[in-house]
């Protein structure tokens, strides 16, 4: 019984996570694309992958700066799935990059849940998995390389919550220091969840006129990780136009980013976030603060230290990039929870009921200008790039990455393409997608003449005109050392149940079928699979 009562606690959870997994697996199959792409290039392959394919990988190469930030933890990540999977494919990144994001959902909600109960946080849970659902925050989901944004939220979280949650040394504030510690090596604001607490138990001490040892112990930790992370810092000169010019210029910014996505709804969005703002003054005038109550207080803090770095630092790349969309909705995660804690019934429920309406008008606007002007054109864009970087790879002719506009290549210059992607250790590892084909032998060329035109060499095709015998065709002996997964595109009846067509991977350890989701009768499909072991 008591397993089963365990079971039906983790069940609702669980589909809670896969639901938002799947939601993000359909957009990366949709829109997404298995090419490493622009900060990918250098931040993930120049500096950690390629170090590590030839040996010469050092703790230099993990704390060597991306722009001004140390992502430790990115480069870790991407050397550890490129050697699990084989090749260096964004597709894995991404699909981890999903798993990691949904798994934060329950962990979030159950914190939530100990403080709001019924409708208000069936409604607050609804929304926060729509929020998380929605490609607002498209470029996160689609790009592996963003998993930075997930380490860092995930730390700082559960640095704020280890030491504000603990009432003495112990193994909580102690996991709470390390993940302080370990945060700076996800992106220069790692820094912010130190001076959170700094914040919170400083005014406490200010409040009562006195501190005890542990309240000094986790002042002076918060203080050296926050001075780690301000030296860890590096100044990019091409960076300064990110820069606010002007006092007006980052408040700017700081106000449309504290009225996302209710930007054009000014007043509605200024009525919605007083609950916020009430509650932290109430919390910050009191002299009693329960554990959870000094968590919501930091986590507000700790939001709105993200909202003045961006405004400050990069409002002039667009205060609104959906790469920071994720921290801006832990922030309406705050507003909403403010709302639920408003202790009048009927204010409580007229303020929840608005506040879910205008949110859901304003994003179903932003979700359809995201969809119609960015997510539905990468297709076309992706297939383009792949075309030009495997003709390169196929051929070694630098005019495939020359010349070409920003659209046809997976970064602005095909200069730094050149000089990255020269050599054999980053070519090998390189996703099935755009690859130096297998040398496999060409059909005829009077069996292609009757096939529908492809950008891709054909290999195999069944004798033309109807067949009543039965028809193979196998390929010559492949080496072990081909990398395990490998990607076909075919067109015909493969897959069609009516059809006698088969297809198998075979080696001398195993056999594997490469079984479409259906026919692709004049037109070409993509299907890819891990091959067996040994020659095939």
């Amino acid at each position: 019984m008591a397993n089963w009562h365990l079971i039906r606690r983790v069940i609702p959870w669980l589909g809670l996570v896969l639901l938002i997994v799947g939601a993000k697996l359909w957009l990366i199959d949709s829109v997404g694309s298995s090419l490493p792409v622009w900060d990918q290039i250098d931040g993930e392959g120049e500096n950690a992958i390629r170090p590590y394919l030839e040996n010469r990988l050092t703790l230099d190469d993990l704390w060597h700066p991306h722009n001004e930030h140390r992502i430790v933890f990115t480069k870790l990540y991407a050397i550890a799935l490129t050697a699990l999977n084989g090749q260096w494919d964004s597709y894995v990144e991404t699909v981890g990059n999903a798993i990691l994001h949904a798994l934060f959902v329950p962990f979030l909600l159950l914190w939530v849940r100990r403080r709001v109960t019924g409708i208000p946080f069936a409604t607050l849970a609804t929304v926060v998995t729509v929020l998380w659902i929605l490609p607002l925050d498209w470029e996160n989901t689609l790009q592996g390389f963003q998993s930075q944004f997930y380490f860092l939220i995930w730390l700082s979280f559960l640095h704020l919550r280890g030491v504000l949650e603990a009432d003495g040394f112990g193994w909580k504030w102690t996991l709470g220091q390390l993940c302080g510690l370990l945060v700076l090596g996800t992106m220069g604001s790692g820094l912010l969840s130190s001076l959170a607490i700094i914040a919170i138990v400083g005014w406490t001490c200010l409040q009562t006129r006195k501190i005890s040892p542990f309240q000094l112990a986790t002042l002076g930790l918060s203080a050296l990780w926050a001075t780690l992370g301000w030296l860890s810092r590096t100044h990019v000169p091409g960076h300064d136009y990110l820069i606010a010019d002007s006092v007006g210029t980052a408040l700017s910014g700081a106000a449309a980013i504290l009225t996302w996505p209710m930007d054009g709804w000014l007043p509605f969005s200024i009525v919605f976030a007083a609950p916020l703002g009430w509650a932290l003054w109430q919390q910050l005038r009191s002299r009693e603060r329960p554990a959870f109550e000094r968590t919501f207080v930091a986590l507000s803090v700790w939001f709105l230290g993200i909202v003045a770095t961006i405004a400050i630092f990069r409002v002039g790349g667009g205060a609104l990039s959906s790469r920071y969309l994720d921290q801006f909705i832990i922030g309406l995660v705050l507003q909403g929870l403010a709302l639920a804690l408003i202790p009048h019934t009927r204010w409580r429920t007229l303020l929840i009921s608005g506040w879910v309406a205008a949110l859901a008008l304003t994003s179903t606007t932003k979700v359809q200008q995201t969809w119609q002007d960015i997510l539905q054109p990468r297709p076309a864009n992706f297939a383009q790039q792949e075309a030009n970087v495997r003709a390169y790879f196929a051929t070694q002719d630098p005019s495939h990455l020359l010349n070409k506009s920003v659209n046809e290549l997976p970064h602005p210059s095909g200069e730094v393409l050149l000089d990255r992607w020269q050599h054999e250790s980053i070519q090998r590892v390189m996703p099935a997608a755009v690859r130096a084909p297998v040398a496999f032998p060409i059909v005829p060329t009077e069996l292609t003449q009757e096939l529908p035109p492809a950008p891709y060499p054909v290999i195999a095709a069944s004798p033309a005109g109807t067949q009543i015998e039965p028809w193979t065709w196998t390929s010559p002996r492949q080496p072990a050392t081909t990398l395990p997964m490998l990607r076909f595109r075919f067109n015909g009846a493969l897959g069609d149940p009516e059809s006698a067509l088969s297809m198998r991977v075979v080696s001398d350890l195993g056999s594997i079928r490469v079984v479409p989701d259906g026919s692709a009768q004049n037109r070409w499909k993509t299907i890819n699979v891990v091959r067996p072991e040994g020659e095939w």
